[in-house]
């Protein structure tokens, strides 16, 4: 599953624009996962949520989250970054200002990506479980090992500083410190290829146009066939089309329904409907002949 939000500071300190989960059979301390974030932190963010004053709302937000005011964190919303996600394809693109704490962006490749390859075409190929992954930096990077900078295994409190760590030792983070910056991540089921050959040529095939200047701003066709469009601070376009997020639903998707300011909510599974209606307090289930 691939899913994303997008972008920005949506929730206090422990946020995950995106991130890719495969099915793994045995996955008892198995770090399934792929994402990517700028890891920010900033007095603007804690005085969000917490009523403490801006020189000493950092530190009190770090006694719980010690990774929270570090560079090598593994959560967290930036309002530098721009995640853009059409079915299999995500687009994130960055524009990170030079006087920001930790000005670079980190993607996390779990130790579970298996046949790693570094493309000369630029792009970076690796086996999940059942999926395919295909990630195409826009800028240069490097391989640093989950704990560069001591600070992941060395702290105490916070989920991800501590158990995370631990199960997640032998992965790495691809590791950029371009201000504009940006990446592809697309995939697909491995079930739909002979080989991961075939896969990575499919990939090279795809028209792919990409720019960091003036502002980050890509264009690709995706493994699907539609051209996705997508620039820093400006809405992203499906086939030439843009996006209005104006006009999209509180919640739109085949389990969950519900129109904006509606107070309102339907919840399907198969021909079974359960609707939540908060404003007047009342539940109710009804079922469907199909």
């Amino acid at each position: 599953m691939l899913g994303s939000s997008q972008g920005g500071l949506l929730q206090p300190i422990q946020q995950q624009t995106w991130s890719l989960l495969w099915k793994d059979e045995n996955a008892t301390e198995k770090t399934n996962t792929m994402f990517g974030l700028q890891p920010y932190s900033n007095p603007l963010e804690g005085t969000m949520y917490f009523v403490n004053d801006w020189d000493t709302v950092t530190d009190l937000i770090a006694r719980s989250k010690v990774d929270y005011d570090s560079p090598d964190k593994m959560e967290g919303g930036s309002p530098y970054e721009q995640v853009f996600q059409y079915k299999s394809t995500l687009i994130a693109l960055y524009s990170i200002p030079e006087d920001t704490r930790f000005p670079h962006i980190l993607t996390l490749f779990s130790r579970e990506l298996e046949n790693r390859v570094e493309d000369p075409s630029g792009w970076i190929f690796a086996k999940g479980g059942p999926v395919y992954v295909a990630y195409r930096p826009f800028a240069p990077g490097e391989w640093k090992s989950i704990d560069w900078t001591g600070l992941l295994k060395g702290g105490a409190g916070g989920f991800f500083s501590t158990n995370f760590a631990e199960f997640a030792e032998g992965s790495e983070f691809y590791f950029s410190e371009s201000l504009n910056n940006g990446y592809i991540v697309q995939i697909a089921p491995v079930s739909e290829y002979s080989s991961m050959k075939a896969f990575i040529d499919d990939i090279n095939q795809l028209p792919l146009e990409f720019s960091m200047e003036p502002n980050p701003s890509v264009t690709f066709t995706g493994l699907d066939g539609a051209t996705l469009s997508a620039t820093y601070g400006e809405a992203p376009a499906v086939d030439g089309e843009v996006v209005n997020y104006q006009d999209w639903k509180l919640f739109d998707g085949p389990f969950s329904q519900a129109e904006k300011a509606s107070e309102s909510v339907e919840i399907i599974y198969g021909n079974e409907t359960y609707s939540l209606d908060f404003k007047n307090g009342t539940s109710s289930t009804t079922l469907s002949s199909n």
